[in-house]
């Protein structure tokens, strides 16, 4: 019998998004995605419908998410389907089903970076010249994300679930 996983393939927006050191060194980041479907009702009236999903990505994708993505940043998202199983301090078993991201486009980014955007853009506009002391997060090589989103998790975080992959190449057929 072959070990079978579920690709996914998702277009959603970044809800929120919390990275974490893990005791090894890898960054880990943990996301909730939202996707929202249009829709109109048996009476023509147009609709909406948001659906939540966790993703987590790894090492070097959850590197680049700190660099690229804060809360309202589109994203176009590939990865694994996931049940990460626990039992909850009521001694029941809880489930839930999430992401665990390989790869990522940003398609818009979130509202923080387009403000920053606008900020410069009016600061470099306003006929006062160039030479303003720069908005926060804001230099001259381009939008910088603030370092303060990691949280060093050593000592207190214990992944819930096994998301370790193996390469496609060790996989059995």
């Amino acid at each position: 019998m072959s070990q079978g996983f579920f690709e996914v393939k998702a277009k959603a927006n970044i809800g929120s998004i919390e990275f974490n050191t893990l005791p090894s060194g890898d960054l880990v980041a943990n996301l909730s995605l939202a996707a929202t479907k249009k829709y109109k009702d048996n009476q023509g009236q147009q609709q909406e419908k948001t659906t939540w999903i966790s993703a987590t990505a790894y090492r070097r994708t959850a590197e680049l998410l700190d660099m690229l993505a804060q809360q309202g940043t589109e994203i176009f998202v590939t990865g694994s389907l996931v049940e990460d199983k626990w039992v909850d301090q009521n001694n029941q078993n809880r489930s839930k089903v999430g992401i665990v991201i390989d790869t990522f486009d940003v398609l818009r980014r979130g509202k923080e970076h387009q403000n920053a955007q606008n900020n410069a853009n009016y600061n470099q506009s306003n006929g006062q010249g160039y030479n303003q002391a720069p908005n926060q997060g804001y230099n001259n090589q381009g939008y910088q994300q603030p370092n303060n989103r990691r949280n060093n998790a050593q000592g207190g975080y214990q992944q819930q679930g096994n998301y370790q992959r193996q390469p496609m190449s060790q996989r059995a057929s």
